[in-house]
Order: C-alpha cells, then sequence, then structure tokens
C-alpha cells in the first residue's frame, strides 16, 4: 500500500498574527508497521474506530451484576449491591477461571497498554498517534447527548488538544537563552536551544475557546484519567463560576460518564451509583484489597478558597472567563499551592482552564490577564515557568466545528474543501460558513446586527483577538475598524518605545533615549527640530490672582497633552479590572492638532495632523515622578498639558516647580478663564469626551499608530469600564482640552505681547 509517512511533531497556535507557533514532537511510529491498526486496509477505509468488547467480557461483568443483584435480594441489606461488591464479584470470578478468559485478561493488558502509552492506527492512508488520555476518552467516556451511540467521535482538532495536554503534564525542558524580561531568544536559523530542568514547569494549561467544543468533558475526562491512576492524595477538584455549576458538571458529565464505564476500567471504589463525590479506595475492614485512597469532588461555591490546604493531584477551574464574584487571579494563586509544593518549586498536580468568554465585561478581563500570562515563550528565570505556571492554547472556532468534519475526522476548513472532501458531499468550508454568518450581521448595519456581530466573534473564535471582543461598539467605537487597524500594526509597530530625560538632571533640556525594553512612552513622532522649544514668559495666576513669570512652550497651540494621574480603586473596582492592585496607571496622551498649514481643506480622514503621537501607561513609585514624567513629554513636545483634575497633583507640582505656563485652561463662553486647569471626567464631560473620542476614532482609526491606545479602545466594556482604561482615559482628556481656546490666546499674546489679565476677569476678595 502507498500510505503517507506519519508526522514527526504537530504544531498549535499557528497561523495568529498576536500568537507565537509552538512545534512539538511526537513520538516514532512502531518499526513494524503491521502493529498500527489499520494496517494492510485501503487509505480510504482507514480511520480510527472504537474497541470492541469481547463478548465472553461484555457477559462477565453483566452475570456478575446479576449476582450480585441476586445475592442482596436474598441476604439482606448488608449485601446490599455497590459498585465495589460488582467489582470483587467480577475479579474474583475471572480470576478463577483464568484459562477460560485468557484472550480477554490479554486484551485488558492490551488496552492498559494503549492507556498507558497512547495508540496508533492508521488515518487515510497515515500512521496517526493519540495519547492515552484522548484513547480512554473515544472508547469510554459516554456523552448520552452525542449521535448515534454516546461516545465522542474522533477530531483531530482534540487529537493536538490533547496532545498538547499531555506535553504540558509532562514537561521538564524550557528555552536555553532568555532575554532580560524572560523571553525566548531564537538562533540564527530559528530554532530554540533547549535544557533539562529538575522537573516538571507547567501546571497545566488554559484554553479560550468556542461554544459547545466538548472541552468541558474533554477536561472531566483528564482529570478522571490522572485521579484514577495515582496513590494518595485529595484526589481532584472541579470549579466553575458558580457552585451550582461544578455541580452541574459533576453530576451530569461525569458521573454519567462513570456509570457507564466498564467494571474492568475502573479502580476499586466505595462510591454509590448517584454519588456526591467519587470515592477510589476500599474500607478498613477490606484486609486484602488496596485502595487508591483518591477522590474526585466538586466545589459547592464559587469561592477562591474552597480547597485551600488540598493536596490536588488535578483541578478544572472551568468557564473562568465567566466568573465576576470571585477574583479569578487570586482563585488560581490558591489552586497552584494546592498543585504544588514549595511555592511552585515542586508540581505534583494538573489544572485546565477552558473558557468561553462571552460576557467580556464579567471575568473576561481577568481571564485575558491570565492567558497573557501563559505564553509559552516567556518564562520567569528562576522557576523556568510562565508567569501564571501554564501554557494557553488557542484552536480556532472552524476547526471541529459540527457538520463540518469529514469521515476522517478531519476539519474541513480554509476557501475550499479539499478533493477528497468535496466526494463526500462537502460543498463548503467551516470557515466559509463562519465567515458568511459574521458577514451577513454586518451588512444588515444595525445597532443589533452588530452587538450580533460581536457575540458572534466573541462565541466562535477564527483568531485569538476575537476572544476578547470587547463591547465598546455598544458605545459607539468602530470595533472592525480598530480590530483591521491592530492587526496591521500587530504585523509591523509603528512605534518606537524608549523614555524622556533630563539631560544634566531637573529643568535641564530634555533628550529622547530609545529603550525597546523599559521604555516607559511609546512614540510614532519626535519633532526633533521643535524639541525643547520653551521660554520665560508672564502668565495670569487665577489662584492668587496675579501675574506670574514662568517656564511656557513657545507655540502652545500645536497640540495638548492630556494627563490622567493614578489614584487608588474601589473593591468593586479592582474585582472587575484585570489589574489585582489597588491603583490604577498613569496615562499620559499626547495630540498632536490639526495644522491647518499642513493639511489644509483636506477630508479629515487624510489628515497628516490631528494624531496621537505619543503614549504612556505606568504606575510610578511616586506621584512626583509621574509628573516629572508628564513634564518631561511637554518640555520635548512644546505642548500644553490638560490634567484630568480629579487629583490635582499635576498642577501642584506644575505651579510648585515653576512650569505653570505648560498647564492649559478652559475659557468659559463669557470669555474668563476657568481657575483650574484641565477637566473633571464627572458624568457629562465623560459623554462628551466619549463622543469625541468616538468620532476621532471613525475618522482617524486607520492612521493612529498606537496600538496600546487602540486595544483600551476594542476593549472597553461600557461607560462605567473607563476607570480601567487609563490611557483611554487620557486620550479622552487630551481631546476635551484640544477645544480649548487657551493656547490660541497665549500663542496670540506672545506674538503681540499683550498682558494676559486682559483675557480674565479679575476678583477681589
Amino acid at each position: 500500500m502507498n500510505y503517507t509517512p506519519a508526522d514527526k511533531s504537530f504544531i498549535v497556535n499557528d497561523g495568529d498574527v498576536d500568537l507565537r507557533p509552538i512545534r512539538i514532537s511526537l513520538p516514532e511510529p512502531p518499526t513494524k508497521h503491521s502493529l498500527i491498526d489499520g494496517y494492510g486496509l485501503d487509505p480510504k477505509d482507514q480511520r480510527f474506530c472504537r474497541l470492541e468488547i469481547p463478548p465472553k467480557l461484555d457477559r462477565l461483568e453483566k452475570n456478575s451484576r446479576k449476582v450480585t443483584d441476586e445475592r442482596g435480594k436474598h441476604k439482606g441489606a448488608q449485601y446490599a449491591p455497590t459498585k465495589l461488591r460488582l467489582q470483587k464479584e467480577f475479579w474474583e470470578s475471572m480470576l478463577k477461571d483464568k484459562d477460560f478468559y485468557k484472550d480477554e485478561i490479554d486484551f485488558i493488558k492490551k488496552y492498559w497498554w494503549h492507556r498507558l502509552y497512547g495508540y496508533w492506527f492508521y488515518n487515510h492512508g497515515k500512521p496517526t498517534y493519540i495519547t492515552g488520555w484522548h484513547f480512554v476518552y473515544l472508547n469510554f467516556w459516554y456523552m448520552p447527548d452525542v449521535r448515534p451511540d454516546g461516545y465522542p467521535h474522533y477530531r483531530d482538532r482534540d487529537r493536538k488538544e490533547f496532545l498538547f495536554h499531555q506535553y504540558a503534564y509532562t514537561c521538564s525542558e524550557t528555552f536555553e537563552n532568555l532575554d532580560k524580561s524572560g523571553w525566548a531568544v531564537p538562533n540564527l536559523d530559528g530554532t530554540y536551544d533547549m535544557k533539562d530542568t529538575d522537573g516538571r514547569i507547567s501546571y497545566g494549561v488554559i484554553q479560550p475557546k468556542n461554544r459547545r467544543s466538548g472541552n468541558t468533558n474533554k477536561g472531566l475526562s483528564i482529570i478522571h484519567e490522572i485521579v484514577s491512576r495515582t496513590h494518595g492524595t485529595d484526589g481532584a477538584g472541579i470549579m466553575s463560576y458558580t457552585g451550582d455549576n461544578a455541580e452541574a458538571h459533576f453530576k451530569q458529565k461525569l458521573v454519567i460518564a462513570w456509570n457507564k464505564m466498564p467494571v474492568w476500567t475502573l479502580p476499586l471504589t466505595t462510591s454509590p451509583g448517584s454519588p456526591t463525590k467519587i470515592v477510589y479506595n476500599v474500607p478498613g475492614n477490606e484486609f486484602n484489597l488496596i485502595g487508591l485512597k483518591n477522590t474526585i469532588s466538586y466545589a459547592e461555591t464559587g469561592s477562591s478558597t474552597f480547597y485551600d490546604g488540598k493536596k490536588l493531584i488535578a483541578c478544572l477551574p472551568d468557564e473562568s472567563g465567566k466568573t465576576e464574584t470571585q477574583d479569578v487571579d487570586l482563585r488560581w494563586q490558591v489552586l497552584k499551592n494546592c498543585l504544588a509544593q514549595g511555592n511552585g518549586a515542586l508540581i505534583h498536580g494538573y489544572s485546565y482552564h477552558p473558557s468561553t468568554v462571552e460576557e467580556y465585561s464579567k471575568g473576561g478581563d481577568a481571564y485575558q490577564s491570565m492567558a497573557n500570562k501563559s505564553s509559552f515563550y516567556q518564562r520567569e528565570k528562576v522557576s523556568d515557568q510562565t508567569s501564571s505556571g501554564l501554557f494557553r492554547i488557542f484552536m480556532p472556532a472552524d476547526e471541529g466545528l459540527d457538520k463540518y468534519i469529514d469521515s476522517y475526522g478531519m476539519s474541513v476548513i480554509g476557501d475550499e474543501p479539499l478533493p477528497y472532501q468535496k466526494e463526500e458531499g462537502f460543498t463548503k468550508t467551516a470557515t466559509r460558513y463562519l465567515a458568511g454568518k459574521r458577514q451577513e450581521q454586518l451588512d444588515r448595519d444595525t445597532p443589533e446586527s452588530l452587538s450580533e456581530y460581536r457575540a458572534q466573534r466573541r462565541l466562535f473564535p477564527l483568531k485569538w483577538a476575537d476572544c476578547w471582543m470587547g463591547e465598546s461598539g455598544e458605545i459607539g467605537f468602530p470595533t472592525e475598524k480598530l480590530t483591521a487597524r491592530i492587526h496591521e500594526l500587530r504585523k509591523k509597530s509603528q512605534t518606537m518605545p524608549g523614555n524622556f530625560e533630563w539631560e544634566n538632571g531637573f529643568g535641564s533640556q530634555v533628550v529622547w533615549r530609545e529603550d525597546p525594553h523599559n521604555g516607559r512612552y511609546e512614540t510614532s513622532r519626535l519633532f526633533l527640530e521643535l524639541a525643547n522649544k520653551r521660554m520665560r514668559d508672564i502668565v495670569w495666576d487665577p489662584i492668587n490672582m496675579v501675574d506670574k513669570e514662568t517656564w511656557a512652550p513657545m507655540q502652545p497651540d500645536r497640540g495638548t497633552i492630556g494627563g490622567d494621574p493614578f489614584k487608588f480603586k474601589s473593591r468593586q473596582e479592582i474585582r472587575k479590572s484585570y489589574q489585582k492592585y489597588g491603583m490604577s496607571d498613569g496615562g499620559i496622551f499626547a495630540l498632536w492638532e490639526y495644522d491647518a498649514s499642513l493639511d489644509g481643506d483636506n477630508p479629515r480622514s487624510e489628515w497628516e495632523s490631528d494624531d496621537v503621537i505619543c503614549t504612556y501607561r505606568y504606575r510610578p513609585k511616586t506621584d512626583d515622578e509621574f509628573v516629572e514624567d508628564i513634564l518631561k513629554c511637554a518640555i520635548w513636545y512644546g505642548y500644553m498639558v490638560y490634567p484630568e483634575n480629579n487629583l490635582t497633583i499635576i498642577e501642584k507640582k506644575f505651579r510648585e516647580w515653576g512650569y505653570e505656563g505648560y498647564l492649559k485652561y478652559d475659557i468659559g463662553p463669557d470669555g474668563n478663564m476657568k481657575q483650574e486647569p484641565g477637566t473633571n471626567l464627572h458624568t457629562r464631560n465623560k459623554q462628551e469626551g466619549f463622543t469625541m473620542m468616538r468620532n476621532f476614532l471613525e475618522y482617524r482609526c486607520h492612521k493612529i499608530k498606537h496600538i496600546n491606545f487602540l486595544q483600551e479602545c476594542l476593549d472597553i466594556t461600557n461607560v462605567e469600564d473607563l476607570t480601567n482604561r487609563d490611557l483611554l482615559a487620557s486620550g479622552m482628556v487630551a481631546l476635551l482640552g484640544s477645544r480649548s481656546q487657551y493656547a490660541k490666546v497665549m500663542q496670540r499674546m506672545n506674538t503681540i505681547k499683550v498682558d494676559a489679565s486682559m483675557f480674565v476677569q479679575k476678583y477681589d476678595y
């Protein structure tokens, strides 16, 4: 037969601009190909087939069940049928007649071989390997809603997922070379040097997924496999966003599958048919039997401390992306200590975190933060682990989509079905189907259809970014333009990270130093020829009601810097935020305002100016350090600063340091200058800020080069969520400040040397 050679490796996270692909080696197929199931068949007849349990083995279990039931009827309650009595009867009967059951014993041995070491079969002409976990799942994990027989069908998507789980569960290697930030450094040919570690370095896998992908059942089968083959721990735990949901997974999925498993596949158990937890052990009076002393339970609440203090061998924290009432990060920190000893030095357990992110405002941001900390290519140098301790995997929704899977378990994806898939009757692919569903909603172009479009992307993501699709469209932000521009910029960055620093101490010339690793600022334009253009000037002090000499920009009407100081958050804000500390970040947004001499009467969408040219989101150690960072940015660009004045630290420090001339004030309809610079993002100003930002993005999104700012615009869930989007808030402040005529007044004053007091209303006290 003309068979295809077996794959030597497999790849996950491939073809996604936001992810780096991971290639993992596969075992070599058996040297004797005749040992591979399906050998000798025509390739078109080769596919995965479930085990055929020998009839004698099936009859033995039925007879053992009958004997156990009859004994209970005739000998009283002390002999009531239990699973343990059934197991004892089964094995005692087999041992009494070993010769009669010789072939069946060999069958069980073969089953155990595949359970431990995996399974090879020919699939459409190619030797294909699946893990032992996957082998057991396909053969014995019963799901009543699966047609026609209640057992999983072979899917190539599942094959890759189980292979990745096996790698994560056994991984004891890391990258030889890391940069300062812990990112793996490749060789010139793109390969990586690896080194062995002292033990396991992964707690498990985190996986944002599409709806109804079967991952909860796969996760349950994995933790059952681990527990049913491990001796002497506190077992495994099932958690979800509520205790009721965890209970449903246990009773309506795990217990149903457990009750359908052949008796010869299970360890000895004292659990009844409808248990509140599955116990793999034997009673104390069974002196001749040894139990595993392990259990599988579910968390009765979503509390982060439910399993605190336990030594878990496995855990399934399901649907973490929907968890709102619990701190997902805190819960995971508790669970990590249940799955390891010595603060992670010795990992003994395994955890799987699958979740759809249906409502991004309900736990999605915290789950995304965990996923971002789970990049395979970024490691902590001390532990060799990722920041979260997990590896992330993403499978696009067109892989394994129901109705678009051929008879060999391969996904029908791409632009066109493969020739043999067309012969099987496929006329289009899952990729085309999902894209068409999205396009229908876009073509309707109504608020309702656009909301449904965003929901489609989250529930059936084709790209990693789809999983984190925020609700910014609900407040009018152009989500499609934002997404397209972000993808474009991720292919090729157009900003430069670095820092503005004093050349010779505070108040001296400001210099720019590029710093790819520790840069606080990201710039897209530096305007080197205009840097440090400042002068001593006389400005009106609205507080002390006097003219005051201060430093000021020479051309104050060129742009506005929005400054959003960091502040302490409420408990509720912390719970909803993806940052799990009690302070927000400081935000700086430098807006290059419309330049008539450059852009004239051109449409706004074609302007060169009217652009963000510098962004900053950082939390320095002190207020002074943050305000100093704003001042250096303002001096470099020669822009006035329009602060969010809920906190007055910017105004206070600028006045104290002699830079009051850089503060931008509003001028009221009566021509009077406001007493405080900047604005306060209360309800009215916040609404105006959202309106201005909506228009700015509509016209200018395709020109903006700062991906960090665009991402915040895409991720924001609602108006109240602005408190978690410090860069977006500073951008709104800058736009609000650009309306002020104060800078233009100051520029005219610089030109004609007029006393500033003529433009303000003076008061006598």
